[in-house]
Parts: C-alpha cells; sequence; structure tokens
C-alpha cells in the first residue's frame, strides 16, 4: 500500500469531518427555531390566559359614538387593532401599547340609530364584542365578550 491508500483515507475522513459539522449546524439551527416557536406560542397562550378588555362607556354626539374601554388584563400590543361595525371591516387603529388599568376611547364617526355589534380585535387575537343601542344622543350597551381562540388540535 502506498501513498495513495493513506491519501484516499485522509479525504474520505475530512468529508465525513465537513458533513458532520454541515449536519450538526443544521440540526442546532432548526432546533433553536423549534425552541423559539415554543416559547412564542407559550407566550400567546399566557396572553389568551391574562387578558381583558372591557367596555367603560359608550356615548354619542349624534353622529359619532365614543367607546371608551379599559384594560383589565396584562399589557397587550395594540399594533394593529382591527375594528369590525355590523360585521364589516372598519378600520385598523395603530396604537401602541395597552398597559393594565388605562382607559382608550375610539371614535366612531357617523353611526346610525339603531342596533349595532362592534368587534375589537386585537395583536394576541382575543375579541371584545359589544352591541349597542343607538337613539339620537342616547345609547345603551345591551352586550359585551371577551372571548380569546382556544387550540386546535
Amino acid at each position: 500500500m502506498g501513498f495513495s491508500v493513506s491519501a484516499s483515507a485522509a479525504i474520505i475522513f475530512i468529508s465525513f469531518l465537513i458533513a458532520a459539522s454541515t449536519l450538526y449546524t443544521a440540526w442546532d439551527n432548526t432546533y433553536t427555531a423549534v425552541q423559539a416557536a415554543r416559547e412564542d406560542w407559550y407566550n400567546l397562550k399566557l396572553s389568551w390566559v391574562h387578558s381583558r378588555v372591557e367596555i367603560v362607556s359608550i356615548t354619542s354626539d349624534g353622529v359619532n359614538v365614543t367607546v371608551d374601554y379599559i384594560n383589565n388584563g396584562t399589557t397587550l400590543s395594540a399594533r394593529h387593532l382591527d375594528i369590525f361595525r355590523d360585521g364589516v371591516y372598519s378600520s385598523t387603529l395603530d396604537e401602541d401599547y395597552l398597559l393594565p388599568g388605562e382607559v382608550n376611547g375610539i371614535v366612531h364617526s357617523d353611526v346610525s340609530d339603531g342596533d349595532h355589534v362592534f368587534e375589537y380585535v386585537f395583536d394576541n387575537g382575543c375579541i371584545l364584542r359589544f352591541n349597542f343601542t343607538k337613539s339620537g344622543t342616547s345609547v345603551t350597551l345591551n352586550s359585551q365578550q371577551w372571548y380569546c381562540p382556544t387550540e386546535v388540535g
């Protein structure tokens, strides 16, 4: 056996080392991504359990309706607070955060007299749904519900 056998054995050994390091890097990146996704999922579930938003008051000036609500749970991100008016997408508010105990108000323009159902959908998927009756400047809150998604499985 000459030099060619030793050289080919060295080449094969180095190839195995390169393959092993590539596989380890891929495995480590995948494991890190899975752990980060799991942590995000648990944080989302915690935000579902510990969040609660309620209506404080609803007032009207005859045309516009102002809805004041309070965050009675943990801090919520409201970067994209989606609003649905009577089942139709209305707008997105660009707020930063809703702090615990903080009261915020949203003015809805051109609300007609009658029964209405509004939904505020927060970043974590939780929804504040409420219905009210408006008659001139009088507004009566009929009901409100706060609910968050449950696991699909």
